[in-house]
C-alpha cells in the first residue's frame, strides 16, 4: 500500500488450464488485500463490458467474496466471482494505475506484451521483482533456448540486473540422471542467466506413514447392508442431483387433488381407527363434521409445516455459509484462536 502502480511478479505458466486454476487461489488469497492482479492469456477480454461471471464492488472483503461464492455455487451457477482488486480485461491492465501487481500469463504471450504496441506499457516503469515460471521441465531445447532469451528481453526492457529479480522455477519432475542436483543447478543457471553458486534448491521431504501396531476392523453398519449397497448405487445414478437442496417450497397441489377425489374413503378410514381407541367423553372432537373439516384441511397444514422448515433449514445453511467463511479466513472455528 502507498507505492507506485506498476506490475512486481510476474509467473509463467505453460498452459492456459494451469494459469486458470492459480488465478482461483490467488482470487481467494487476495481477495480484500488490496493488491491487484490479473491474468492476461489470449481469451482475456479486450472489454471490461465483454466479461462474464460477477464483479464485487469496490471495498468488498474477503468474507464478502467467500460469502457470495459460496452462494453461487449453492445456487449451481457456473460463473467466476471477481473480488474488485482482480483486473479482469486487458483495457484494465492497460490502463495507467491499474496495472496488476502479480501478473499470469503463458510465454506465447508474455512475447507478445513485449512486442505488442498497446501493450508495451504494461511493463513501463514496472519495478519487476520476481519472476516465477511453473513447470520448468517444459522449456527444454529449443523451445527453452527461446525462453531463455525472453527471460533476458524482459529484465532488459524493465531496466533490471539479473541479480536484481528473484528467479523462481518450480517442478516435480526436474531431474539430470547423469549430474544430479548440480545438473539440475546447471539448468536453473542457464535459463535465467544467474551464476551457478547463487541457485538454491529447495525440495521436500515426505513424513514416513505411521500406523498402529494393532488394527481392527470398524463395526458394521446397522441395518440391512444389500439396503445401505442400494442407496449407495442410487446416490451414484442421481448423479449431480444427489444431496441437491430444493430451494423452491413443496408443491402439495398432486396431494390436495388426491384428498378431494378420495374424500370419502379417507374419512371412513379415520372414523374407523377413532371409533376403535378414543375415549367415549371425547367423542364430540371426532365427530364426523370435525373428521371431515380436518381431511380437508390436511394439504394446507401440510404446506405451513413445510415452509416453517424449510425457514429453519435456510437459517441454518445460512449459519453454516458463515462458519464456513470463519474456517476458510482464520483456518479454525476456535474462539480462542487470534
Amino acid at each position: 500500500r502507498g507505492v507506485e502502480p506498476g506490475i512486481v511478479a510476474v509467473i509463467v505458466y505453460p498452459m492456459n488450464a494451469l494459469a486458470e486454476d492459480q488465478l482461483g487461489r490467488l482470487r481467494a488469497i487476495l481477495a480484500g488485500t488490496g493488491i491487484p492482479f490479473g491474468m492476461y492469456v489470449g481469451k482475456t477480454p479486450e472489454k471490461t463490458a465483454e466479461v462474464s461471471g460477477e464483479r464485487l464492488p469496490p471495498g468488498s472483503s474477503r468474507e464478502d467474496y467467500f460469502a457470495r461464492l459460496a452462494q453461487v455455487r449453492e445456487e449451481r451457477r457456473n460463473i467466476a466471482v471477481h473480488p474488485p482488486e482482480e483486473r479482469v480485461s486487458r483495457e484494465e491492465m492497460r490502463t495507467s494505475g491499474m496495472q496488476p501487481r502479480i501478473l499470469l500469463t503463458n510465454v506465447k504471450q508474455l512475447e507478445l506484451l513485449l512486442t505488442r504496441h498497446a501493450d508495451v506499457e504494461l511493463f513501463e516503469g514496472a519495478r519487476f521483482e520476481f519472476l516465477v515460471f511453473d513447470e520448468a521441465h517444459t522449456y527444454s531445447g529449443a523451445a527453452g533456448a527461446g525462453t531463455a532469451c525472453l527471460v533476458r528481453r524482459l529484465r532488459a526492457f524493465c531496466g533490471k540486473d539479473a541479480d536484481e529479480v528473484v528467479h523462481v522455477a518450480t517442478s516435480a519432475t526436474l531431474a539430470d540422471p547423469v549430474h544430479g542436483l548440480e545438473g539440475v543447478k546447471g539448468f536453473a543457471a542457464r535459463f535465467f542467466g544467474v551464476p551457478g553458486r547463487e541457485v538454491v534448491l529447495v525440495g521436500e521431504e515426505y513424513e514416513p506413514d505411521e500406523w498402529a501396531r494393532a488394527r481392527e476392523l470398524p463395526p458394521a453398519l446397522p441395518g440391512d447392508p444389500s439396503v445401505h449397497l442400494r442407496n449407495v448405487l442410487d446416490a451414484v445414478d442421481a448423479g449431480a442431483e444427489a444431496g441437491r437442496v430444493r430451494n423452491e417450497v413443496f408443491d402439495v397441489s398432486a396431494l390436495r387433488t388426491i384428498v378431494t377425489k378420495r374424500e370419502a374413503v379417507l374419512l371412513e378410514h379415520v372414523q374407523a381407527t377413532f371409533a376403535e381407541c378414543w375415549p367415549e367423553a371425547d367423542a364430540a372432537v371426532v365427530a364426523d363434521d370435525a373428521l371431515r373439516g380436518m381431511v380437508r384441511a390436511m394439504p394446507d397444514r401440510l404446506t405451513d409445516v413445510i415452509r416453517t422448515f424449510k425457514k429453519r433449514l435456510d437459517w441454518a445453511r445460512g449459519q453454516m455459509a458463515h462458519l464456513d467463511g470463519i474456517r476458510r479466513l482464520k483456518g479454525t472455528l476456535d474462539p480462542s484462536s487470534p
